[in-house]
C-alpha cells in the first residue's frame, strides 16, 4: 500500500474514531495488572461525563461502580482473550456517581508487539429499562389475567385461536389442546361458529366492543355465555366470556313465575265474578223468601187475626199486637233489639215490642199483668239501655225507627 493511502486510511480510521455514535475505547492490557485506559473517543467521553485527561492512562477500574471490580476486570480481560472477542453487559460509574448500564463488544489486537483491547460500548440503560418496565407490566398482566374468573381468548380475522385463559376448564367446550390454532370454524358447531366469525369482522372493522350470547352443550346441557369482543394488536381480536347460565335460568324461572302468578290473577279475577254473581243469587233469594212471608201473613195469618179482632176486649188488643208483631216479621226490628250491646231482657224486648206498636201503659200493664208503675220502670230502663236519657227523645219514634 503507498503512502499515500496509508494516510488516507488512517485519516478515515480517525475521523470513524472521532465522529462514532458509540463509545469506543482502547485499553493496554498489561500483564498481571488491569486493563488502562490509552484512547477514548468523544462519544464515551460524554458517555461518562470525563475529559480525556481524566481518564487517559487510568485503570479500567474507574469505570466500575462497585468498589470491589476484581471480577468485572477479570470477566472483561476473559472475554478479551476469547477468539473473536466478545460481547457483554456491565454497568459503569459515571464522573457525577451516576450508573448506566452498556452493552460492550471487546476484542483483543496486537499492535506493535502490544496487546490492546479495543471496547465499543452502547447505552443501553434506556432500552434497559424500558425492558425491565415491560417485563413488569407483563407479569402484572398476567396475574390480572389469572385472576379473572372469566374466559379469555384472542383470535385472528380467520377464527385462529392463539391464546385461551380459563380457570374452570369444564366450561370450555372442548380442551385447548384441542383447539388452540386451529380456526373456530373447525372446532365449534356451524351457528356459534358464524355467530363469532362475524361478530370478529365487526369489531375488526368498526373498531369498537361488541357484546354477543350463545349457547353450547357442555357436559350433557346447555350452557349460556355472554362474550365482550374487542379489537386488538395485528388484526386479532380479544374476548372475555362469561357463563351466565345460573343468570339466563333465573330469569326464565322469574318469567315462569310472572306467567303463573298472571295467570293465577285472572283465576282469581274470574271467581270474583262468580262470586258476585252467587252473592246477587243469595240477595235475590232473600228478597224471594221476604215477599213469601208476607204473602203468607197478608194471605193467611191476616185473616184470622181479623176474626180474633171481632172478638172485642183483651182479645182484641192480643190481636192488634199479633197483628204488628207478624208485620215485624219481615223487618229488622227484632234483630236490632236482640244485639249483646243493648243487653235487654226477654220482658224488656216484650214490652219494646208493645211499645213500637202504639199501646199506651195502661194497656201494656193489663197484656203483661203488672202495674203502670211497673211498666214505667221498664221503659225507663229501656230509655237508659237505648240512650235515650235526654228529655225530648220519644221512645216510640225510636223503636219504630228500628
Amino acid at each position: 500500500m503507498a503512502q499515500g493511502e496509508k494516510d488516507e486510511a488512517v485519516q478515515l480510521s480517525q475521523l470513524l474514531f472521532e465522529n462514532a455514535r458509540d463509545g469506543i475505547m482502547l485499553l493496554e492490557l498489561a500483564p498481571g495488572g488491569p486493563p488502562i485506559l490509552r484512547d477514548a473517543n468523544p462519544a464515551a467521553l460524554k458517555m461518562h461525563g470525563y475529559t480525556r485527561g481524566e481518564v487517559i492512562g487510568k485503570s479500567i477500574g474507574i469505570l466500575d461502580p462497585d468498589a470491589d471490580a476484581a471480577p468485572m476486570v477479570m470477566e472483561r480481560g476473559r472475554r478479551l482473550q476469547g477468539a473473536g472477542g466478545g460481547v457483554l453487559v456491565v454497568s459503569h460509574r459515571r464522573k457525577d456517581g451516576s450508573t448506566l448500564v452498556v452493552e460492550t463488544s471487546v476484542k483483543e489486537v496486537a499492535v506493535g508487539g502490544r496487546r490492546l483491547g479495543i471496547c465499543i460500548e452502547r447505552d443501553i440503560t434506556e432500552r434497559q429499562r424500558a425492558e425491565e418496565e415491560l417485563r413488569a407490566s407483563e407479569a402484572r398482566n398476567l396475574s390480572l389475567i389469572k385472576a379473572i374468573p372469566d374466559m379469555i381468548f384472542t383470535n385472528r380475522r380467520d377464527g385462529e385461536f392463539l391464546f385461551v385463559h380459563a380457570l374452570d376448564q369444564d366450561l370450555l367446550f372442548l380442551p385447548p389442546a384441542a383447539f388452540l390454532h386451529k380456526k373456530i370454524a373447525e372446532v365449534l358447531p356451524p351457528p356459534v361458529a358464524e355467530l363469532l366469525m362475524k361478530g370478529i369482522a365487526d369489531a375488526l372493522d368498526s373498531n369498537a366492543v361488541l357484546t354477543l350470547n350463545y349457547s353450547l352443550p357442555i357436559d350433557g346441557r346447555e350452557s349460556y355465555f355472554e362474550v365482550r369482543m374487542a379489537p386488538c394488536i395485528d388484526d386479532t381480536t380479544i374476548s372475555i366470556v362469561r357463563d351466565i347460565t345460573e343468570r339466563k335460568l333465573a330469569d326464565e324461572a322469574l318469567k315462569k313465575t310472572c306467567a303463573e302468578l298472571e295467570a293465577g290473577k285472572k283465576r282469581l279475577a274470574d271467581k270474583n265474578v262468580a262470586f258476585q254473581e252467587v252473592i246477587s243469587e243469595i240477595e235475590a233469594e232473600k228478597s224471594r223468601i221476604k215477599n213469601d212471608i208476607s204473602a203468607n201473613i197478608n194471605e193467611i195469618v191476616m185473616p184470622i187475626v181479623l176474626k180474633i179482632k171481632r172478638g172485642g176486649g183483651a182479645s182484641r188488643d192480643y190481636a192488634v199486637l199479633l197483628e204488628n208483631s207478624l208485620r215485624s216479621l219481615v223487618s229488622s226490628f227484632g234483630r236490632n233489639l236482640t244485639e249483646k250491646k243493648l243487653n235487654l231482657t226477654p220482658r224488656e224486648i216484650e214490652i219494646c215490642n208493645m211499645i213500637k206498636s202504639g199501646l199506651t201503659t195502661k194497656e201494656i200493664a193489663g197484656l203483661s199483668s203488672s202495674s203502670p208503675q211497673t211498666v214505667n220502670k221498664h221503659r225507663n230502663h229501656i230509655r237508659k239501655k237505648l240512650g235515650l236519657t235526654k228529655k225530648g227523645k220519644n221512645l216510640t219514634s225510636f223503636l219504630q225507627s228500628l
